[in-house]
């Protein structure tokens, strides 16, 4: 049997996004491995189409900055491995850093990140849209019976991995649920939370990846909202092909 390898070892938001090109490749009867961080063992161990491999925490790069470092640092870890496996390396995570980073991959003109993902892996981009994983309904009801109060409500993540953050529009009145880590719990077993929310509000994050995933099983109007960091406010170019983008300059 074949096999491939998913280059990209994390954070949440990004493996939610490969997954179905790891589903895809799967289908078409390759064994796939994924070198990923311990924290996101949890998370990646709910794809059942997947054998994912821990990666070490070892750092074998010292020139971009540590978040850069560590990352480039697992990606070769892992291209390591799958060249002692005579696998394929499917290298989603590369990214240029002030333009130095080796093995990025440029965007084409108007093409976002997640589209270069699927454009290197020669996956059709649609895939996004049909993340398949394993639920807990368990942890879900557990999950939705602790945050859940009045109802309806609407549902929040508003704050991004590097200290930016979104808000909530004033006009909104119903109650909010906000998305937060909550221990034994990963981003999967909100989906009962999100699914019977009135409104969906994120900004470009890890549940807004999530939620495009499971597009298919949710109905409820979804806005994407603008991050804030410091002064400055950035609109990210994502496929926002199911979200209202009213409250984007």
């Amino acid at each position: 049997m074949n096999t491939v390898f998913i280059g990209h070892p994390g954070p949440y938001g990004d493996i939610i996004v490969c997954a179905p090109i790891a589903k895809e490749y799967a289908d078409q009867g390759f064994e796939v491995y994924w070198p990923v961080r311990v924290e996101y063992l949890d998370l990646v161990s709910r794809f059942d189409y997947v054998t994912p491999i821990p990666l070490p925490e070892i750092k074998l790069v010292n020139q971009f900055g540590d978040r850069e470092d560590k990352n480039m640092s697992d990606m070769l870890m892992g291209q390591s491995i799958c060249s002692q496996m005579l696998g394929t390396y499917l290298h989603v995570g590369d990214r240029f850093v002030d333009g130095k980073t080796p093995y990025a991959t440029p965007l084409l003109h108007g093409e976002t990140h997640e589209e270069k993902k699927y454009r290197i892996s020669n996956v059709d981009f649609s895939n996004k849209y049909n993340l398949i994983w394993t639920r807990d309904p368990r942890k879900e009801n557990e999950l939705y019976d602790m945050v859940v109060g009045k109802k309806p409500y609407i549902f929040a993540h508003i704050y991004g991995s590097q200290g930016d953050r979104g808000k909530v529009p004033s006009e909104e009145t119903l109650p909010i649920v906000e998305a937060s880590v909550i221990s034994g719990y990963n981003i999967l077993d909100w989906f009962k939370v999100i699914q019977n929310a009135e409104r969906i509000y994120c900004t470009e994050s890890s549940f807004q990846a999530f939620v495009d995933g499971a597009s298919r099983f949710i109905s409820a109007e979804r806005f994407i909202l603008p991050m804030h960091k410091g002064k400055h406010t950035t609109n990210h170019k994502t496929s926002e092909k199911y979200w209202n983008k009213k409250y984007l300059a």
